[in-house]
């Protein structure tokens, strides 16, 4: 009876280590961090948390590790997301970053085919992403959807006020205007969305992802300043405004 018993104890503890890490696999943990970050200094992560993924697991290490990952960060103020990147190696030549994360809001499902891939070894992000934003070596910034069968361009950030970049030795860092998270426009504290930082290089025969963190969560945090829905609203926001404005001045006429 007693050897039952301890094969039954060790196969529910067995059952339990299982489907634990059924539950947990490839979730590299949660972050959630209200920061201002100005992206030309990286003392101002002080504070900020971040994840750390395995190093020398890129697939071109043999050529360089400027696409190794070895820590995200993330953080928001009222009106940007900031990302940061750390690599192996300081960056150089032609290489690529990646972030896929989920519709903000909550309301457009996406799909885990990958912009650029390099299977069977890497063929899929792991959280059915809404949106790609992908940044090149060379200034480019772009915003992607998933449409029909594929990612398709939908908002050219390059040299714009709602997003902006820059690169540090080994450290990347991107800002993301909050609305372009969310399929709606809005964005509020407490949204939770799943994302995957993806690397990617260059060769002779085309763009190929070299590595990836397993995907974490980023919860919105601190306050965050609406966008006006529509341009009409403003309009008549204004428009009251003035009207206000007017009434005081003639008020103060007839005293």
């Amino acid at each position: 009876m007693k050897k039952i018993g301890f094969m039954m104890m060790t196969l529910l503890l067995l059952t339990t280590a299982l489907t634990i890490n059924m539950v947990w696999a490839g979730d590299a943990g949660s972050l959630g961090t209200a920061q201002t970050i100005d992206i030309y200094d990286l003392s101002t992560w002080d504070g900020v948390e971040n994840i750390t993924d395995a190093t020398e697991d890129n697939l071109n290490q043999t050529v360089t590790n400027v696409t190794d990952i070895t820590n995200v960060w993330m953080c928001n103020n009222y009106t940007y997301l900031f990302v940061r990147v750390d690599v192996a190696e300081n960056f150089t030549g032609n290489f690529a970053i990646q972030l896929y994360v989920e519709d903000a809001n909550g309301t457009v499902a996406g799909n885990d085919t990958l912009l650029y891939t390099n299977a069977p070894d890497i063929e899929k992000n792991d959280i059915n992403a809404t949106y790609l934003f992908s940044v090149w070596s060379n200034g480019t910034f772009y915003r992607y959807n998933f449409s029909d069968t594929e990612w398709t361009m939908d908002v050219n950030l390059t040299d714009t006020a709602a997003a902006d970049f820059n690169w540090t030795r080994n450290s990347f860092v991107m800002m993301i205007n909050l609305t372009l998270l969310s399929s709606t426009g809005e964005i509020y504290t407490g949204n939770s969305f799943k994302f995957e930082v993806f690397t990617a290089f260059e060769d002779e025969s085309g763009w190929l992802v070299a590595d990836y963190l397993d995907y974490g969560t980023y919860t919105i945090t601190g306050e965050v300043i609406p966008e006006f829905p529509n341009v009409f609203l403003m309009t008549m926001l204004l428009f009251f405004a003035g009207f206000l404005l007017a009434a005081t001045k003639k008020l103060k006429l007839f005293r």
